[in-house]
């Protein structure tokens, strides 16, 4: 009898495939960082007197603006760089301004504001003048003319009024500066020797910015 042996051969299992690894996430495009802003403060003070001055209003074109502390300082944040006009104002203060280029980062910008001068209109401050004449014969053939001009004020706030006063003989040519309170006046007189057998007449002129006319006018005889 023959036997008859039978091999069997079965075939491998393979193990268990690995998975495959994830498709790399793409990469985001490379954004530019954000713009870098400015930071702008300093001081307002009196040009005159140094002292700190509240409530000063600054601004970089009317883009960016501050207000001043009791201490006379200002901050403005966030300010794109770039070129601006920067301004400075205060009520009774002449407006300051200057041209500047920021980049970025802090930058300390100071000023000094002057007072603006005391601005008057009729309603607030006005002159009126008279001016008064006499002549009094003395020894011939002299004759001695006397002005007297008046200058009130006689609006309702303190005011200056400048004066050009001049004659007709060449003798007289000066300018007088006066100061004055609401309803207080200013007298100025001149007098003069004149002889009226050489000249007609003798003319004495005060130019000034009066009420309703702008000279007054005396003459002689």
């Amino acid at each position: 009898m023959i036997g008859i042996m039978a091999t069997l051969i079965l075939p491998l299992t393979a193990g268990a495939a690995e998975p495959e690894p994830p498709a790399p996430e793409p990469t985001p495009p490379l954004e530019p960082p954000p713009e870098a802003k400015t930071t702008l403060y300093g001081l307002v003070a009196d040009q005159e007197t140094g002292e700190a001055l509240e409530g000063a209003s600054v601004t970089l074109d009317t883009i960016y603006s501050s207000v001043t502390d009791s201490n006379g300082r200002y901050e403005i944040t966030d300010v794109e760089p770039g070129s601006y006009t920067l301004r400075f104002e205060k009520s009774g203060y002449n407006p300051a301004s200057v041209d500047v280029s920021f980049p970025e980062g802090t930058i300390r910008i100071d000023a000094t504001l002057v007072l603006e001068l005391p601005t008057t209109t009729p309603s607030e401050f006005y002159m009126a003048a008279e001016m008064v004449k006499s002549s009094y014969p003395t020894i011939e053939p002299y004759t001695v003319c006397e002005v007297s001009l008046d200058i009130i004020n006689r609006g309702k706030t303190d005011g200056v009024q400048v004066v050009h006063v001049y004659d007709s003989a060449g003798a007289l040519d000066a300018y007088i500066t006066v100061a004055l309170a609401p309803g207080e006046t200013y007298t100025w007189t001149h007098t003069q020797w004149v002889d009226f057998s050489r000249i007609a007449s003798y003319t004495v002129w005060a130019d000034g910015d009066w009420v309703g006319n702008n000279r007054s006018v005396a003459t002689f005889p």
